[in-house]
């Protein structure tokens, strides 16, 4: 059985199903909780966290740091066109590593700055910031020694591109930090920030809580458990061979047979595009025009799979030229 709702007509039953179950839903998922990890009233947490509207769902789309690449562009479209408010959560305590490329092209942008002849795109490579160590916060990065670090550069992209309906963005890093203070059953160890820089203490160790952070196959269940009631969607991949995301599959899978196990369905997450080169594309004619979603095809037809309508929408903002 597929971890992924594949189609726009089975998200749309599967949320009204949980929505009208949503009371019984929670207490499985409470009383699973205060067992495995202690965590008492643990939907109350992103309630109290995430100040998310209650008469309407959310797509959700996870990354270190909200930007205004062309996943980004292709996921508010795909929620415009199910009737899900887009939402980004980040988590801005997330460590640098070069070995991402996630994470490098944050950095190192790939612009494209127009396209060629034959309608390919002319891409240019903007490094705003020197790679700092491994380790380095990512809302620790400075790009200009003045206030400006690395997530506060990408919402300015976020701004210029989508304007007055720009999606929500929230950080994540709060909700994990309740977790692990609120727990009894703690990890065997975690992550501290020390100066900027997150080090790995083992829970036998000294460290400062408010400060911390647990690893992923920790958090991961938990994490996963905020898409299971029908308020959010994750819109989210882990079939990317190319995007170095093995451990992390790991833990999904994991975390996601641990989830129907204890409380009878698996969370909701409709698969989307890879996180491939030309979904890291930020297009500057998104940013330069103020009419790009009105040059968008959107579907006659909504009926289909996510993924289909992700890809369709990504292929049509890459091609989206600047004004002559």
């Amino acid at each position: 059985m597929s971890y992924y709702v594949q189609d726009s007509e089975s998200l749309a039953k599967e949320i009204m199903v949980r929505q009208e179950n949503r009371e019984q839903i929670e207490k499985r998922i409470n009383d699973w909780v205060i067992s495995e990890w202690g965590i008492p009233n643990f939907t109350s947490i992103i309630s109290d966290v995430l100040p998310l509207q209650s008469d309407v769902p959310y797509g959700a789309l996870c990354r270190q740091v909200a930007t205004a690449r062309i996943e980004e562009v292709s996921f508010s479209m795909v929620c415009k066109l199910l009737g899900l408010k887009s939402l980004d959560l980040t988590y801005n305590e997330d460590a640098f590593s070069t070995s991402n490329r996630d994470k490098v092209h944050l950095l190192k942008l790939p612009v494209i700055i127009g396209h060629s002849k034959s309608g390919q795109p002319i891409v240019k490579y903007q490094k705003i910031v020197d790679f700092p160590q491994t380790g380095k916060l990512l809302n620790r990065i400075s790009i200009d020694g003045n206030g400006t670090n690395l997530p506060k550069y990408h919402r300015s992209l976020r701004i210029q591109t989508f304007g007055n309906d720009i999606p929500s963005e929230y950080d994540i890093g709060p909700v994990f930090k309740r977790y692990l203070s609120e727990a009894t059953n703690m990890p065997d160890y975690v992550y501290e920030d020390v100066d900027g820089i997150r080090i790995k203490k083992s829970s036998a160790d000294d460290y400062d809580l408010s400060k911390s952070n647990p690893p992923a196959d920790w958090y991961y269940p938990l994490y996963l458990l905020a898409f299971a009631t029908g308020r959010m969607v994750l819109f989210e991949t882990y079939e990317n061979p190319e995007g170095l995301v093995c451990d992390i599959k790991e833990h999904f899978c994991h975390a996601m047979d641990m989830i129907r196990d204890a409380i009878g369905i698996y969370p909701l997450v409709a698969e989307i595009a890879p996180l491939k080169l030309p979904m890291m594309y930020i297009n500057q004619a998104l940013i330069e025009r103020n009419d790009w979603q009105q040059e968008l095809v959107l579907p006659s037809k909504k009926q289909g799979k996510i993924v289909d309508l992700f890809q369709d929408l990504a292929d049509q903002a890459i091609s989206l030229r600047k004004n002559n």
